[in-house]
């Protein structure tokens, strides 16, 4: 047999990988005008792997107006093992899509592949799955235990300009978009990015931008200014000149009632290296490497608060980023102590998770954490879009103690007493800090003195 097409590659390791879809499934393409092309090469991967590939159609026009699916199409969305959408990636269309994601797909789950096309199909064949998980694993630390984000972007001419923003810890789990969807997950397929929701009034200072703002493939660079978490300003470095880009978005929300459609929504990391360059496709271009974005608008799907009827990607090339003061991205690339972030020696609790110190016991929740590898791994599951963000801890001294902490528990409550002094364990703060951050993660709960005296 001969080798299929780069396309039908692409279509085959999304139906098969990301899918996770065998012989005799169902698996329903929703589609427009704009993305006609890639319904022979999932077609033809379909029947390769013996699934049952249907395709509804909504054009542009549609999506545009449209406030519910009919029953018909409600009822094949719901029989899907999963769904496909294939759509145009014009950010004015997006109002479908997150109505999709957000209330119609029940728990089917659900790929999204803006700008569709045999091009993107190709991305898919070659994106690397096992480096984007590893990259967003260690990635995950920093972004749920640290709190203060600092961008720097440069000029050129080596001038910076910095943006300042808050991240939301625990309360605003980091999502691993890598495009391997299970259970009733959805995402973009092909991907590659980090991402979480910054506290909406949080964003202060200047991001310049190198890469594009939405589907504008820039030819020179422009620097956006927030204050109070909004955007206020912005300018093509050299001539000082409004965005016209910018300037019809604005036009645009206006007129559909849409006063929020320049709060920050989104701090994402790229970490596909399958992508080469920028499309002016902002679900593909946010997941190259060596790039960040910030996010513009709705952000009500992965744990924010910001309802808008659109999502802009701002993305740009080779910044450094920094939290609490440490270095995590270094001119575009990944560079930093991957032990760093969750070292009992620094860890600074959440305050909604500091130890309380009338607990003296300890209940184990053995369904958010896993040994893999020999490392101590933790499994989030509250993302609003329905993925696991897992990630092993960074730092081996802490996984060692996790690790012993709850098997010393064996399943039961565990008795803080009793482990004094145990010489595989931390003492002191350091065990507060370990038992703070487990509780954080989900792995244990306090169990105070009044509730363990009634057990």
């Amino acid at each position: 047999m001969s080798e299929p097409s780069p396309a039908v590659a692409g279509a085959l390791t999304i139906l098969r990988d990301c899918l996770d879809l065998t012989q005799g499934a169902n698996v329903l393409v929703l589609l427009d005008e704009t993305a006609l092309s890639v319904v022979d090469p999932f077609f033809e991967a379909a029947g390769q792997l013996g699934i049952h590939l249907t395709t509804l159609y909504y054009s542009r026009e549609q999506q545009l107006r449209i406030e519910d699916l009919g029953r018909l199409d409600r009822d094949a969305l719901a029989s899907a093992e999963a769904a496909i959408l294939a759509h145009t990636a014009d950010d004015a269309y997006s109002r479908f899509r997150t109505k999709l994601v957000s209330q119609w797909r029940g728990r089917t789950r659900l790929a999204t592949m803006p700008g569709g096309s045999a091009q993107i199909l190709e991305i898919a064949s070659r994106s690397n799955y096992d480096q984007m998980t590893k990259r967003c694993e260690i990635l995950t630390p920093p972004l749920l235990n640290g709190r203060n984000c600092t961008v720097t972007t440069y000029a050129t001419d080596g001038r910076e300009f910095v943006l300042r923003f808050t991240l939301g810890g625990l309360d605003r789990i980091p999502v691993h978009s890598i495009g391997i969807l299970r259970d009733s997950a959805w995402g973009n397929v092909p991907s590659g990015e980090i991402f979480t929701a910054p506290l909406e009034t949080s964003a202060y200072g200047d991001y310049l931008v190198n890469g594009t703002i939405g589907r504008q493939v820039l030819d020179q660079p422009a620097v956006l200014t927030f204050d109070g978490g909004r955007l206020v300003r912005h300018c093509f470095l050299a001539s000082g000149e409004p965005v016209p880009y910018l300037l019809e978005i604005e036009r645009v929300s206006k007129e559909r009632n849409d006063p929020n459609w320049n709060v920050i929504a989104e701090f994402g990391i790229g970490v596909n290296e399958g992508i080469q360059q920028v499309l002016g496709i902002p679900l593909i271009d946010e997941k190259i490497f060596g790039t960040i974005h910030i996010g513009l608008g709705n952000n009500v799907g992965w744990q924010g608060v910001n309802v808008a009827l659109l999502h802009l990607d701002v993305i740009t090339w080779q910044p450094d980023v920094a939290i609490d003061g440490r270095s995590l991205i270094n001119r575009g690339l990944h560079d930093f102590d991957v032990t760093a972030f969750d070292d009992l020696a620094t860890y600074s609790p959440a305050p909604a998770f500091s130890w309380p110190k009338a607990a003296t016991a300890a209940r184990v929740n053995n369904d958010n954490f896993s040994f893999q590898e020999g490392r101590f791994t933790v499994q989030l599951r509250s993302t609003q879009s329905g993925r696991v963000t897992a990630f092993p801890l960074g730092n081996t001294r802490t996984s060692n103690a996790a690790r012993r902490l709850t098997k010393l528990a064996r399943g039961q409550s565990l008795d803080l007493h009793r482990i004094a002094g145990d010489p595989d364990l931390p003492s002191g703060e350091e065990l507060m800090h370990l038992l703070s951050m487990l509780w954080g993660y989900g792995a244990i709960e306090p169990v105070t003195l009044e509730l363990n005296n009634e057990s």
